[in-house]
């Protein structure tokens, strides 16, 4: 563990009625950075949150720096749900007690709080409920705040000024989510996590886009044809559609001449966070 980390987790490991739910993952946050777990669901994600949280028994080791006890982090959950009956306003007055924090104003105009005060969390929406855990977990600045799908039932301006409060804080942010674009407009590195494992060391997203041999892929509108011959890979969505990745202007010119010729539709694009994934992954069509 080096000087600048708050947290470091080697070899860790969690196995739930003989499944292996989490394999020998090496992370570490340091000071002031935003690690982005990302994966599809049951990859994963929630039960590292967990682990970190102090939730979940593990195998391999997780250190802390000094000092950075329970009170030093902020925690949010999917779902979040806390004493029913309390008001939102109690709830807030209780955790600033606990913190020895006032209220953070700038953070109750973000999560629109105001209009909710006077209403106990058992009648709280599912997106309310995440406004007010959201807030719980980040309005004492904690020096590492542990995320779980922060923005999971919020509208977009909730969303934005959630994100300008991560881009705020001073202190060291690990957050999951599944909504892979919005999380990468503020991060400093990416973890991709698949089956329980590391897809590889977590790194910042320029360095994924560039850890796979392909230059773009073309997406047709419909699912893949075993007459079609292609010298590249692809991959079917779940949505109807398949992508051709390509490596080279042969292939290119390939998947192009495959959807001019097939399919009533088609776009081209680069490589995205979520085509490294399927790659690495390996679970191409063909």
């Amino acid at each position: 563990m080096t000087a600048e980390d708050f947290l470091r987790l080697r070899d860790v490991s969690v196995r739930i009625d003989d499944v292996d739910v989490l394999k020998r993952v090496d992370l570490s946050v340091a000071r002031g950075e935003v690690v982005v777990l990302l994966g599809e669901s049951g990859s994963g994600k929630s039960t590292l949150i967990d682990v970190i949280a102090g939730n979940v028994e593990h195998s391999g080791v997780i250190e802390r720096e000094a000092g950075l006890d329970k009170a030093r982090v902020g925690v949010l959950y999917d779902p979040y749900a806390v004493f029913p009956e309390l008001r939102v306003s109690d709830v807030m007055r209780l955790y600033g007690d606990v913190r020895e924090a006032p209220v953070n104003e700038l953070l109750v105009d973000r999560f629109r709080l105001d209009e909710m005060r006077n209403r106990r969390v058992r009648v709280l929406s599912s997106g309310e409920r995440k406004r007010l855990g959201l807030y719980v977990a980040l309005f004492a600045a904690p020096d590492l705040a542990i995320l779980d799908e922060p923005t999971n039932g919020l509208d977009p301006m909730l969303r934005r000024g959630f994100w300008q409060t991560v881009v705020e804080r001073t202190g060291a942010t690990l957050l999951a989510t599944h909504l892979w674009e919005e999380a990468l407009r503020a991060h400093d590195r990416v973890c991709l996590l698949a089956g329980g494992r590391m897809l590889g060391a977590a790194k910042p997203l320029n360095s994924w886009l560039s850890s796979v041999p392909y230059r773009g892929k073309v997406t047709l509108g419909q699912g893949w044809s075993d007459q079609w011959t292609f010298r590249g890979r692809s991959y079917a969505g779940g949505d109807g559609t398949v992508s051709l990745y390509y490596a080279d202007e042969g292939e290119r010119t390939e998947a192009l001449k495959i959807a001019r010729t097939n399919a009533a539709n088609h776009v081209e694009s680069g490589v995205s966070i979520e085509d490294v994934y399927v790659c690495l992954r390996g679970k191409f069509s063909k």
